[in-house]
């Protein structure tokens, strides 16, 4: 175990808090309500799983912590998430997205991690596909987001709104252009991958 606090804070937030946020917001595309519903299905459950696959991979490069703990780690979400016992709504793990879009937050942190170790983040580009895609009217960020979005687009949303460096940006912006056309398909009943 890497006994480094910072390390463990990071893989708390890059592998956790991602797969909580991928899960929840294509909950949101899949109308699930309950986030122990949403990790059952197979599809929000295998890009959930990719996405932190992505981020244990980058994790592992970056702070030297063992693969099979990263593992681990990393299939104690499902049951977590998945009891019954625990009644989380999708709307509250949703809520703020550009909180959790900010460059060192829980998608965009480690997708730009991965792209830094030469890796191609493509799940993760999917969950910010997916939290890109939300929009309730009562939340001000989600508002936010969107017009930003309709009157900017997204290569403005990710360099002057979350502020992603050059490094980052490019491979990111294509990485969720990807991703938002797999979440359009999955929005016309063909589920994909």
């Amino acid at each position: 175990m890497v006994d480094n606090l910072p390390a463990r804070l990071e893989r708390k937030l890059y592998m956790h808090n991602t797969g909580h946020a991928v899960c929840g917001y294509l909950a949101h595309i899949k109308g699930y309500t309950l986030m122990c519903n949403a990790i059952v299905d197979p599809w929000i459950a295998d890009i959930t799983r990719q996405a932190m696959i992505e981020s244990g991979n980058a994790l592992i490069r970056r702070h030297g912590f063992d693969a099979a703990e990263i593992d681990a780690y990393r299939e104690g979400l499902f049951p977590r998430v998945g009891s019954p016992l625990i009644k989380d709504p999708v709307e509250r793990v949703i809520r703020s997205p550009l909180r959790k879009l900010g460059r060192h937050e829980r998608l965009v942190g480690p997708a730009c991690l991965c792209v830094e170790y030469g890796m191609s983040p493509e799940y993760l580009g999917i969950g910010m596909a997916a939290l890109l895609d939300y929009h309730a009217p009562d939340d001000p960020e989600s508002e936010r987001l969107q017009k930003a979005l309709r009157q900017r687009g997204l290569a403005f949303v990710l360099s002057d709104l979350i502020g992603l460096e050059e490094s980052c940006c490019r491979p990111v912006e294509e990485v969720v252009k990807r991703g938002l056309a797999r979440i359009m398909m999955a929005r016309r009943g063909q589920t994909v991958r």
